[in-house]
């Protein structure tokens, strides 16, 4: 195995001038329904073209279980209401091909008001 690049070098990993996210085909906001739709959402800081694109997405698969992981279960479920309210009134698909939402425990209060 020969030796290792420095840092910064540019012989191994070349570094493209233009933002290769953007050269992305248009329809990616169907591949993004395969991901949950908490990581889709996250996508939006990768490229100002994806910012809104998570809105059109065909597909919501929707887990509470990722914001039982990312958070303490105290704030975990009032994070999880707040997401899915926002993602419902923000998303803006002609129609949807899927809608699938898992809750993993019960509420005391409305998950979609």
């Amino acid at each position: 195995m020969g030796p290792v690049p420095p840092v910064g070098s540019s012989s191994r990993f070349p570094v493209a001038a233009g933002d290769r996210l953007s050269s992305l085909p248009d329809d990616l906001h169907t591949i993004m329904s395969f991901i949950p739709v908490r990581q889709a959402v996250q996508t939006c800081v990768l490229s100002r073209r994806w910012e809104h694109l998570w809105c059109s997405m065909p597909c919501l698969n929707i887990n509470q279980l990722e914001f039982d992981l990312a958070t303490s279960r105290a704030s975990g479920g009032s994070r999880f209401e707040e997401f899915v309210n926002n993602l419902l009134m923000f998303h803006s698909a002609s129609s949807l091909d899927m809608f699938r939402l898992h809750v993993t425990h019960s509420y005391e209060s409305k998950v979609v008001e």
